[in-house]
């Protein structure tokens, strides 16, 4: 029963996770969508945790040991407190963890960006943004599928962006409708960043060369 419900974890995880990318890859024009987005990934954090708890349960509880009890009730309930010293200590212990503590590190990096996240009004310049971000999703959803992948760890994206130092890590999602889409971790010189801001970085670069 355990790894049945591991995999219904891993699937609220991976549901709330989209959610919440959709909503920060398309900029916030409203608190409420950073409210949003910050309670997708709360959840989607918590469906990891439950799959990692769910390992221990999968011990008969005459072999459970001391250190197994103490690394379940260490395991931070919150994305915010997650650190490398407990990822280290939990895979210590339950090495089959490792995926789902590498989507917590994730969910806590992808947190402390949307909280500093700027809230841009709508306006014409909004609606002009978003199309420009569709437009890179179809054009990487292109790439992969010319790839022939579903997902790609560090695909460089330079040349969408007049070759600045962008790259994604790229899941190709198809739901049950058969509907194709992308979810993707935008970096740009190595650090979680917006797609908007990433645009916005590309134009005044484009701009600052052009000046020249």
């Amino acid at each position: 029963m355990t790894t049945q419900n591991i995999e219904r974890y891993s699937v609220v995880a991976k549901r709330n996770l989209e959610r919440g990318m959709k909503l920060f890859n398309a900029g916030f024009t409203t608190k409420q969508q950073q409210k949003d987005t910050l309670t997708y990934i709360n959840r989607a954090y918590e469906a990891y945790r439950s799959c990692i708890t769910d390992l221990l349960w999968e011990i008969p509880h005459e072999e459970q040991t001391e250190a197994q009890s103490r690394i379940y009730w260490s395991i931070p309930r919150a994305a915010y407190l997650l650190k490398l010293k407990h990822v280290d200590a939990i895979l210590a212990i339950f090495p089959a963890a490792s995926p789902y503590l590498e989507e917590m590190l994730k969910l806590a990096e992808l947190r402390r960006v949307v909280k500093i996240q700027e809230v841009v009004k709508p306006d014409k310049e909004g609606a002009e943004m978003q199309a420009k971000a569709a437009h890179v999703h179809v054009t990487i959803l292109e790439r992969m599928q010319r790839l022939g992948r579903q997902y790609e760890k560090a695909l460089t994206l330079p040349d969408l962006f007049g070759g600045l130092n962008v790259h994604a890590n790229v899941h190709v999602v198809t739901n049950q409708h058969g509907t194709r889409y992308l979810r993707a971790f935008y970096y740009l010189d190595g650090k979680l960043t917006p797609l908007p801001l990433i645009i916005a970085a590309h134009e005044a670069h484009a701009r600052k060369k052009k000046d020249k």
